[in-house]
């Protein structure tokens, strides 16, 4: 099991006992809604509300418990910081805040951090990574190369 800073587990806790009101010491799916909407600022489509609420074991507790609870929430704010980190590296390559990345861009970048790289194999990760070859890199694009990639070499 991953280790939860002491800080996330306090702010989990938190929201936690935030949404459960009637202190039942579980969350129903409202509940729970409630909490994601304090932690994160989204509420969960219906769906995966009851994809989570089918995985529980109903004999033990109706609803999402406190540790349930804790490993969904640091699980989202593990995705979250990952999340955080793609969208500040993309800021890096879009050099004029135009909300997309040119190969013009990605040359730049490649001859001041590896100007060893041969730009014939610049220009090729970029047109794999240009979903819709438009000449431009979108953040989308962006995003599924950089999860693809980590999530290949995990």
């Amino acid at each position: 099991m991953q280790t939860i800073p002491e800080h996330d587990k306090s702010v989990i806790k938190e929201a936690f006992y935030i949404a459960d009101e009637e202190n039942k010491g579980y969350l129903n799916s409202f509940d729970f809604k409630v909490a994601m909407v304090c932690l994160f600022g989204y509420k969960p489509s219906s769906f995966e509300v009851a994809e989570i609420l089918s995985k529980i074991d109903k004999s033990h507790c109706p609803g999402i418990n406190m540790e349930l609870f804790m490993q969904i929430a640091s699980s989202k704010m593990k995705a979250q910081d990952h999340d955080d980190q793609i969208r500040e590296i993309f800021r890096a390559f879009d050099m004029e805040c135009r909300g997309f990345i040119t190969l013009d861009n990605v040359k730049k970048i490649f001859y001041q951090v590896a100007p060893f790289m041969d730009t014939v194999n610049v220009e090729k990760v970029f047109r794999e990574i240009d979903g819709d070859k438009d000449g431009r890199v979108s953040y989308k694009d962006f995003e599924f190369m950089m999860k693809y990639t980590v999530d290949n070499n995990s």
